[in-house]
């Protein structure tokens, strides 16, 4: 017998020759026959190349003042390494410390899947770092008497991310001490935040005395000198300071 080929087809020529079978084999289209009723077998082998691998963009990351603000980013387009457009799972969300209520680290994961079940993964990494707050600015008040120095209301301060903070307090301080005359007298609170920034409200109080009054002069008609004597002074009235 003999074989010849033709591109992709295999021919087997003799006198005898027998009708054309086909083969398909694959993606490969084989023409076989018999040759004096001997049998032929066609037997092709297929290496399939790996299928292309793909990448995803470099992961992200942000630093930003409060919780609520580390919000769920838009995942990148990634397309495998045939150009088909990837759908990502997730995102998958972990909190350190969790729960996340002052600082620590916010992680939005998605993972790409392409049809060989290569997998990879973004993430974007928010960094949560407080900011210091503020106060109002401070206050004071001038009284006449150090019993009028009394204690004021604190004002509501909120955290740089909106929490209403507690005070400690007050602190109260007198210039001279004790504070009996005139001075001042200062109440202090400290406010801190969950970070441990602090920042300080005071109202000052300065105690100035006023005049005080007496009542109007007295007079008096006498008959003789020696009754103006000071023997014979009237009584002082009773004066009181303004406090």
């Amino acid at each position: 017998m003999w074989w010849w080929y033709i591109d992709q087809q295999r021919t087997c020529r003799t006198a005898d020759l027998q009708p054309e079978q086909q083969y398909h084999y694959g993606n490969l289209h084989y023409a076989g026959a018999t040759c004096q009723s001997a049998p032929v077998t066609c037997t092709s082998t297929f290496t399939v190349p790996a299928y292309p691998t793909f990448t995803v963009p470099a992961n992200g990351s942000a630093t930003v003042a409060c919780p609520a603000n580390a919000t769920q980013p838009t995942p990148p387009s990634v397309v495998d390494g045939c150009g088909n457009a990837l759908t990502p799972a997730g995102p998958t969300v972990t909190n350190v410390p969790n729960p996340l209520t002052c600082e620590g680290t916010r992680t939005y994961a998605w993972t790409y899947t392409d049809c060989a079940g290569l997998v990879r993964t973004w993430s974007f990494t928010y960094t949560i770092e407080r900011e210091p707050f503020t106060v109002p600015a401070n206050g004071s008040a001038t009284v006449a008497c150090p019993a009028n120095a009394t204690q004021p209301t604190p004002p509501t301060v909120t955290s740089n991310c909106g929490e209403v903070l507690t005070p400690t307090g007050p602190v109260v301080t007198n210039v001279p001490n004790p504070l009996t005359c005139e001075g001042t007298r200062t109440y202090a609170w400290t406010y801190t935040d969950c970070e441990g920034n602090t920042a300080t409200w005071s109202f000052t109080y300065t105690i100035e005395r006023q005049p005080f009054t007496v009542p109007a002069n007295g007079s008096a008609n006498v008959a003789c000198p020696d009754q103006t004597d000071v023997a014979n002074a009237p009584s002082s009235p009773a004066t009181a300071a303004r406090c």
